[in-house]
């Protein structure tokens, strides 16, 4: 994998935008995450209109529907829709982890509204790429206006790299380019600082049930700006173009807020940059290899209310990465045990990953 680098690559001026959310105006000050929603789905093979696990879900929806949970059906071998109550919005982004220890994975996809409630779509696939019923997180979120502290930023994009969806709290437009097959590039304005600080996570979105993964490959910086690299793949491991999102936030939730919630967490694991490590209450987050393909990650001190993860993994090479099984809160401590990642066809290997954390508190 190529290191870090600390200079930008010379970027293409012209934006390509599809179907671009508003972007926020300057100066507006409102919260940054307008409504986000995230969720477990504990049972791979759940009955029509069943409540994903009322301890690992939680969002705005809980104010004005206070008694209302997310629900999820499976309609067929894979094929998974979300309905997150009182949650509806046009713009907005979606992001999910698979929890499984032999190798599957699942993409998005599509999110829309649907009366009151917006609607996910999660397509899971086995190892080989084949529709196969799993367990996953997902988290919707969207944003606007500005943020003072920390930072927050996210593209939706198509296969040609043409925006869908844009935000960035600092105000400038965030810009992707397709470079190749499967490979884009995608620029953060005004996010960055002296350092790689922060957390990047990246979902594939294919609106037929055909298998996608998507991986961060690489990450650079200049004096103000971030550029994350993105590829794409086939279940093989080949490149191929596909929708995604990507999203990153710094000393905030990985759905954009702030106070609440006081306890989160992220961390790169293999990162020498301290601020990819991030503990809101008590840090450093400790990162410890177990075997191949397979790490736990401790964050202590953020174990509180309704809890989430998400997991993306970093590297130049096919690999991927989730979580073998659900994360533990044990007292005040949260406990991943363990991120797995993957060779294409599921075989463990060793990578970096972002691992993120979020409490509803």
């Amino acid at each position: 994998m190529r290191r870090l680098r600390h200079r930008l690559c010379a970027m293409v001026a012209g934006l390509a935008v599809g179907v671009m959310a508003m972007l926020p105006a300057p100066g507006a000050q409102a919260a940054v995450a307008d409504v986000w929603a995230f969720g477990y789905l504990d049972n791979a093979a759940p009955p029509v209109g069943y409540v994903m696990d009322t301890t690992r879900q939680w969002g705005t929806f809980k104010t004005p529907c206070p008694g209302d949970w997310m629900t999820v059906s499976l309609l067929s071998a894979g094929v998974y829709q979300v309905s997150i109550p009182c949650s509806a919005s046009p713009r907005g982004i979606v992001h999910v982890t698979t929890v499984d220890a032999t190798g599957a994975f699942c993409t998005a996809g599509r999110w829309v509204p649907a009366g009151q409630a917006e609607v996910v779509y999660v397509f899971c696939f086995d190892a080989a790429g084949v529709p196969a019923n799993t367990r996953f997180t997902v988290l919707f979120t969207t944003s606007s206006g500005l943020a003072v502290a920390g930072g927050h930023a996210y593209v939706f994009a198509d296969p040609n790299g043409a925006l869908i969806t844009t935000y960035n709290s600092t105000g400038p437009a965030n810009v992707v380019n397709k470079l190749a097959v499967g490979r884009y590039r995608v620029r953060l304005p005004n996010l960055s600082s002296t350092d790689f600080t922060g957390d990047l996570q990246t979902t594939a979105m294919y609106p037929g049930q055909t298998p996608r993964r998507c991986r961060v490959a690489d990450w650079a910086r200049g004096v103000t700006d971030y550029v994350a690299y993105v590829t794409c793949t086939d279940a093989a491991g080949v490149n191929a173009d596909s929708y995604f999102t990507l999203s990153f936030h710094h000393k905030r939730a990985v759905f954009g807020s702030l106070a609440p919630p006081l306890n989160i967490g992220f961390v790169l694991a293999g990162s020498s940059s301290p601020d990819t490590n991030y503990n809101s209450v008590n840090g450093p987050n400790v990162v410890t290899p177990i075997a191949i393909g397979l790490t736990d990650v401790f964050l202590p001190d953020i174990g509180t209310g309704q809890t989430h993860m998400q997991v993306t993994a970093y590297s130049g090479r096919p690999v991927y990465c989730g979580l073998s099984d659900v994360w533990m809160v044990v007292g005040t401590d949260v406990l991943a045990q363990s991120v797995a990642c993957f060779e294409p066809g599921g075989v463990p290997a060793k990578s970096q990953f972002f691992a993120t954390y979020s409490s509803s508190l």
